[in-house]
This record gives C-alpha cells, sequence and structure tokens, in this order.
C-alpha cells in the first residue's frame, strides 16, 4: 500500500484495504498521517516540546494532576506497557499502605520519540515506565493546551491505545486531531454532554434492535 515512502490518495479502493485490517507494523503512521495530525506536527514542529517545559515549570502541577495521577494505573491495567507496580509499605503506626513506584520524570522528553511497540528496553518495568511517563505528559499538557477541555477518564484510554502504536510527539498530535476535526466540537468537554448522549442512542437502539441482550445491562 505504502511505495517509496508515499501513501496512497484516498479513494474506495483504500477504505477497503483499510477496513479489512491496518497490518500493525503501518498502523500507527497510517493514522498519523490520514487523520491529519501529521500536517499539525509538521506546522507546529516545536509547539509540544515547549508545552512539555511549561509543564515542568509549573512543578508538574495542572489543575487536573491528581486525577490524571489516579486514572494512570486504570488505563489498561493487563497490558504490560501500563502495569505500575504496587509496594505495600507498612507505616510507624503500623498500618500498611500500597504506594505506587515513584517514576523520575528529571528527563522530560528522550532524544526521540519512538513508538512504544517499537522499543526494546532493558526490561519490562523500563517499557512499563517508558510509557507511564509519556501518557502522564500527554494528558497533563493536553489539560495546559486545551483548558477547555481539560480530562476526563476518556481521554488516558485513547492516549493510552495510541502510544501503542506512535510516539508521544505523534500521540499527542492525534490526541489533538481526534478532539478538533474528527470528533463534533465539544465532545470531550468537562460536562460529557455529547458522550452521554451516544451511550443513550447505543442503549436505545440495543432496545430496539437486541432486546435479548439489552434485558442483560
Amino acid at each position: 500500500m505504502v511505495t517509496q515512502g508515499q501513501w496512497p490518495p484516498r479513494s474506495s479502493k483504500l477504505k477497503r484495504y483499510v477496513r479489512k485490517g491496518i497490518p500493525s507494523e503501518i498502523r500507527g503512521p497510517c493514522w498519523f498521517h490520514y487523520s491529519g495530525a501529521a500536517r499539525k506536527y509538521r506546522d507546529n514542529p516545536t509547539t509540544y516540546r515547549k508545552w512539555v517545559q511549561m509543564y515542568l515549570r509549573e512543578g508538574r502541577q495542572t489543575d487536573f494532576a491528581d486525577i490524571i495521577e489516579r486514572d494512570l494505573h486504570r488505563t489498561f491495567p493487563d497490558n504490560e506497557h501500563f502495569q505500575i507496580r504496587l509496594k505495600a509499605v507498612e507505616s510507624t503506626n503500623g498500618r500498611t499502605s500500597v504506594l505506587r513506584d515513584s517514576i523520575d520524570l528529571k528527563s522530560p522528553i528522550g532524544e526521540s520519540f519512538t513508538p512504544i511497540s517499537a522499543t526494546t528496553p532493558t526490561s519490562v518495568e523500563a517499557r512499563q515506565k517508558s510509557c507511564v511517563e509519556s501518557l502522564r505528559r500527554i494528558l497533563n499538557v493536553f489539560t495546559l493546551y486545551y483548558p477547555h477541555v481539560g480530562y476526563n477518564q476518556s481521554l488516558s484510554y485513547i492516549v493510552g491505545l495510541l502510544l501503542l502504536f506512535l510516539s508521544e510527539e505523534q500521540t499527542f498530535w492525534m490526541l489533538v486531531t481526534i478532539v478538533e476535526d474528527l470528533m463534533p466540537a465539544g465532545y470531550f468537554n468537562l460536562s460529557q454532554e455529547y458522550s452521554l448522549i451516544d451511550q443513550e442512542v447505543l442503549l436505545s437502539l440495543l432496545e430496539a434492535k437486541m432486546p435479548h441482550v439489552h434485558r442483560h445491562l
């Protein structure tokens, strides 16, 4: 489908191939190109890094930092890239509490933005830290870049999935493209009004078309 680094133009034939399934080795680049995210990145080659630096200057604190931190270990917990080891720590009063491993973010972004699926860290723990660090950075930076959208838990799943196929910076621009261009305006706003409407529509369709399934909801 891709010849000499050139992506074919949109066509009914291309759509047919895509619907049959995009090979995993080109899935991320394909999403990045045809979504329009690649164009946003080319037009703003230093924007993400500047916002990351702003996030660091703010002491890694955003209005949603605590909520994001809480949700990190809930994002694809069965996927090895997102598992955060838990430690049982006994305090001086004899009580036992559970703490997440701390993750060092002194180096905000590596020299290259490499997709998780293409990396070969020395250990599973290194892969986990790399992915969770990227997830944390993207979500927090996005709340600064898009304050009227902020954060809700659905964003962590979108970013987590994209990180499996795209680099950190590419994932950020894919998220921006999804919010700006691919979904209705306001879909991810704090009220989540449109996503709630979607859920009601789905339930209505299930009740009308698949009542035997709807009865079990």
